[in-house]
């Protein structure tokens, strides 16, 4: 793949995945995201636990592309 195409298929990649997460439970990303400031979840560990999980997957779905 060329170089000058990588960010043409991340924002597509992204615009993808908040449809499927919008689709899956009717809410928009940035809604939740301002609600995990708003509540102060950043430091909630639970929420830490996610984050770190998520990290994990999408570092392994890089690599593996």
């Amino acid at each position: 793949m060329p170089t000058e195409m990588i960010n043409t298929v991340i924002l597509f990649e992204k615009d993808k995945a908040d449809d499927q997460f919008w689709v899956e439970t009717g809410y928009e990303e940035e809604d939740v995201e301002s609600s995990v400031k708003t509540l102060d979840m950043e430091k909630d560990a639970d929420y830490i636990k996610i984050t770190e999980e998520w990290a994990l997957k999408s570092k392994t779905f890089l690599a593996e592309r």
